[in-house]
């Protein structure tokens, strides 16, 4: 049973799980390094067999944060792009996102510019400073630390629609 953020009530939503999908929070516009960096993540991602889903692109139909809410559940984790020249609302938004990942139990891998004055909410998280010319294997080793969570979510898949379906004949 998943428990709606908005309503604290079980959340009416039939949630898969996508254990080769990757949420993915930042802010459209970005620095130059930043998309640079995010289009080798992205490359590096793909090459481990996961697909894409950024935030900032959904375009739901009816509840935005729903929407969103729903690619947080089935992912097993996420990724940051955080620049400390993003707009507040933006910064909000990533903060939201961010503390739903973490809520459901997901990690969350942080790329920064540089590590100092990171925000205190970020302490948590996996964090890939781009100082370090050698973030890409830095990334790459996070990624296959977490991904044994595949088989996890395959498993709570199954069990998921185990249960679904147990409902379907009791009644």
């Amino acid at each position: 049973m998943i428990i709606c953020p908005l309503t604290n009530d079980e959340c009416p939503k039939l949630v898969s799980p996508k254990a080769k999908k990757v949420f993915v929070m930042s802010a459209k516009q970005m620095s130059k390094n930043l998309k640079e960096v995010k289009k080798k993540v992205f490359s590096a991602l793909k090459k481990c067999g996961f697909q894409v889903v950024v935030g900032a692109d959904l375009a739901g139909i009816g509840d935005y944060f729903c929407d969103i809410c729903q690619h947080i559940i089935g992912c097993p984790f996420g990724i940051v792009f955080f620049d400390y020249d993003m707009r507040p609302s933006t910064l909000c938004n990533i903060f939201t996102e961010k503390g739903l990942m973490h809520g459901f139990g997901k990690p969350v891998i942080l790329f920064v510019n540089k590590i100092s004055d990171l925000p205190s909410d970020f302490s948590r998280d996996f964090v890939v400073s781009l100082e370090n010319k050698k973030y890409i294997q830095k990334f790459r080793k996070m990624i296959n630390k977490i991904k044994y969570l595949q088989k996890y979510y395959f498993d709570i898949g199954d069990i998921a629609m185990d249960a679904g379906d147990f409902e379907k004949t009791s009644r």
